[in-house]
């Protein structure tokens, strides 16, 4: 029994038979007759929220760190301008101090 149909006919079933059963998977997928993305789904999910919450603990954590450093950094900047204030003001009791005392001097 010898195949009396030529080569490209033969691909040509082959190849239409191979698509058609590709687009009825699909559309079986589609209309959810086939349950294998729901099952994809439930796994997806709960990884990528342990990852979100995992990033949203250290991005927490950072913010908490950076707030205490600005407050530090504001804490340093308040004392540093108190002891300037408190140089200036020294200077000024110095210049006084030896005003009056030249005025005494003087008389």
């Amino acid at each position: 029994m010898e195949n009396k149909l030529p080569n490209w006919l033969l691909i040509s079933i082959g190849v239409v038979s191979f698509l058609s059963l590709g687009f009825l998977l699909i559309w079986l997928a589609s209309t959810g007759t086939i349950k294998y993305e729901e099952s994809q789904k439930d796994i997806a999910p709960i990884h990528t929220q342990q990852q979100g919450a995992g990033y949203r603990s250290l991005l927490e954590k950072n913010n908490e760190k950076i707030k205490t450093l600005q407050s530090h950094e504001t804490l340093l900047q308040d004392q540093k301008e108190k002891e300037l204030n408190q140089t200036r003001w020294d200077t000024k009791d110095r210049l006084q101090l030896m005003s009056t005392q030249k005025k005494l001097s003087d008389i």
